[in-house]
């Protein structure tokens, strides 16, 4: 597969996942009694259980089994919500960085070090 391809469906899968998270979370929390959080919580997991989905289908073409992929993807997508807790919990703080500084560190980094770690690890052919 050509390199501009792959980026090209690395980006448009982040687009379409990203825009379910958003549709999702913004649609239940006018429609559900729940609280933010959790219909938060909800989506997130709706939207990452879709980004597998296109990330193995749809953008790498994987042809690995679900076993033994889906768990390093877990893996993966763990240690980007801890890079994000910390990046706007801790070291934005302690650098008396505000809060739309942090986040744009962590939306800058996270999709550069998930298409590594997808591309080298998950997904690997």
């Amino acid at each position: 597969m050509r390199t501009f391809e792959l980026y090209f469906r690395y980006a448009l899968t982040g687009v379409v996942v990203a825009a379910t998270y958003w549709v999702l979370t913004t649609f239940l929390a006018h429609a559900s009694p729940a609280p933010d959080w959790s219909v938060s919580a909800f989506a997130f997991t709706a939207a990452v259980c879709l980004q597998y989905v296109m990330h193995a289908k749809y953008t790498f073409r994987s042809k690995a089994a679900h076993v033994s992929q889906s768990g390093k993807f877990v893996l993966s997508v763990f240690l980007g919500y801890l890079i994000s807790f910390t990046v706007t919990g801790f070291a934005g703080p302690y650098f008396g960085l505000p809060i739309e500084i942090s986040a744009a560190i962590v939306v800058i980094a996270l999709p550069i070090m998930n298409f590594l770690l997808f591309s080298l690890w998950v997904f690997r052919k």
